[in-house]
């Protein structure tokens, strides 16, 4: 059996409700990973990322395509394809496609967050006790 985890983006988890559409492409526990997450984040022009604050986790923002203004603290700077952006855990920070084409952009968090991990979980409960009901 290989060692190697091979995910596709159409499987990942998406969550849709802080702007943006962001894919939980590798994070435990549906990955082998404990110590990194990588999510990509999809933002139409104009879409952003409400500000936040990781108390834990560093995060680093990788431009895959499109162009991000990225506020960290009172920071403000504009990210390309290509770019890389450390965000330190215990900075408030956000993001915005100010571009004209859609935003692509990678977080990898050290560690990852584990809220994400919880509010999913919540979610799946509750879908599976929906279903469950519908059941009887």
């Amino acid at each position: 059996m290989s060692k190697v985890y091979v995910t596709k983006m159409e499987d990942a988890f998406e969550y849709k409700d802080w702007g943006g559409c962001i894919k939980f492409l590798l994070m435990p526990p549906s990955s082998p990973l404990k110590n990194v997450s990588l999510e990509i984040g999809i933002f139409k022009p104009g879409e952003d990322l409400k500000p936040h604050t990781h108390l834990e986790s560093d995060e680093i923002y990788y431009i895959i395509k499109g162009e991000a203004q990225l506020r960290v603290g009172k920071e403000d700077l504009t990210l390309h394809k290509g770019t890389a952006a450390i965000v330190p855990s215990g900075e408030e920070h956000y993001l915005k496609n100010n571009g004209k084409e859609t935003l692509e952009i990678a977080f990898i968090t050290s560690p990852p967050e584990k809220w994400w991990l919880l509010e999913r979980l919540e979610k799946l409960e509750n879908q599976v006790k929906m279903l469950e009901s519908h059941k009887s």
